[in-house]
């Protein structure tokens, strides 16, 4: 069996992990990330790739504190997809440079007022009935439009852009709670991982990274102090309707929550309308034929021009993992390190450089400690990305 030394090992191998390593390996600082799936798989591959600014989260008036954490975030993405952040997400590509927010016409009244407020006007701006978007084109549309400052992004892209430049150190492999080494003061001090070549491989660092979505409560029985963690599933619909209009757009009633989130992916008449919001989290308590059923109710209501009865309807599952909440949503990510093991739920795709960022500034590696980088992993299996849960 090999051993590697390494300073830090990154369990999982979606967004927070990448852009983690990403994070740690420009600084220098010797990091290897371990994914036992895709690049991406469970709660990235799903995401509907929207940069949120809050808005959603400050329907009610005023910005609350899980809006206040995450209005930065745009700007943020923004500076690295034009080259200018801490990232270079150049090759990343944008679906769509925002997302649209359109309400009933009996909230005219609310969101005059709403959109008017200090908290929210910075956020967005009401759109002219000539430059609605092609999916609002048609005679007889409802409501008013706003534009969002928050680009949606093809994740695929952006998962291949952090992890190209350090493919080297990516390795697909396994590990089991217990063959993980602890003393007797908490310190993680190896673990060995089965790789996909048939051997294994023992890994000796100083810091340990729990980044792994819902697989991190494999691991929190070896943390002391265990952090609990709870999940809120989501029942996500996606529906080929043979149109090539796409759809980024949040739509409210009378809910404070969007009723639905619709962003689109592909081209031409391959294009699929994903659906999130208010429909995901409410149709986990419908089968999959009855959620079908909703939506496609509520599609044809809201865009009765297009044509359904064609459409191709496909659901699934997301179990989003947090940080315990009694069920609630966490306004903000979660990062904490115990001992040398760090855990983290980031909560959105967004806040995935806000996570990294705390996370690096909770490893404290002496340069003179510093290891190699990792080029002998060459050997082993690398592995690719995740497929998207409607292909």
């Amino acid at each position: 069996m090999k051993t590697l030394h390494t300073d830090i090992v990154i369990i999982g191998g979606g967004i927070t992990g990448l852009w983690t390593l990403h994070r740690l390996r420009q600084r220098g600082v010797n990091a290897v990330l371990v994914t036992d799936k895709g690049v991406g798989a469970g709660q990235t591959i799903c995401a509907q790739g929207i940069i949120h600014s809050g808005l959603k989260y400050a329907l009610q008036g005023k910005l609350n504190k899980s809006a206040s954490t995450i209005a930065d975030m745009p700007q943020y993405w923004q500076q690295c997809l034009q080259g200018d952040g801490d990232i270079d997400l150049c090759n990343a590509k944008i679906n769509s440079s925002c997302q649209y927010l359109w309400t009933d016409t009996s909230l005219r009244a609310r969101f005059t007022g709403l959109m008017a407020s200090q908290a929210v006007k910075s956020l967005c701006e009401k759109v002219k009935s000539v430059d609605y978007p092609a999916c609002f084109q048609f005679s007889n549309f409802k409501g008013d439009v706003y534009r969002l400052h928050e680009p949606v992004l093809d994740v695929p892209s952006v998962l291949h852009a952090l992890l190209a430049p350090y493919r080297d150190a990516v390795i697909t492999a396994t590990v089991q709670p217990e063959n993980i080494e602890v003393d007797g003061d908490g310190q993680w001090q190896q673990m060995k991982v089965s790789t996909t070549v048939g051997d294994s491989l023992l890994l000796k660092a100083n810091y340990f990274v729990l980044a792994a979505g819902n697989g991190n409560a494999d691991f929190l029985t070896k943390v002391n102090d265990t952090p609990k963690m709870q999940q809120r599933p989501l029942h996500m619909v996606s529906v080929r309707s043979h149109t090539d209009l796409p759809c980024y757009a949040h739509y409210v009633d009378s809910h404070i929550n969007p009723r639905v989130t619709i962003t689109s992916h592909g081209e031409g008449a391959n294009t699929v309308w994903y659906l999130g919001g208010e429909l995901a989290e409410r149709g986990v308590q419908r089968d999959a034929k009855a959620q079908i059923s909703y939506a496609n109710e509520l599609m044809q209501g809201l865009f009765p021009t297009l044509n359904w009865s064609n459409a191709s309807w496909h659901t699934f599952t997301i179990q989003r993992a947090e940080v315990f909440n009694k069920g609630k949503r966490p306004e903000g990510p979660y990062v904490k390190a115990f001992n040398n093991v760090i855990v983290t739920w980031p909560t959105k795709l967004a806040f995935a450089p806000v996570v990294a960022q705390q996370i690096v500034g909770l490893i404290k590696v002496p340069t003179e400690t510093q290891h190699e980088n990792p080029t002998n992993l060459t050997d082993y299996t690398k592995p690719a990305l995740a497929t998207l849960p409607w292909v």
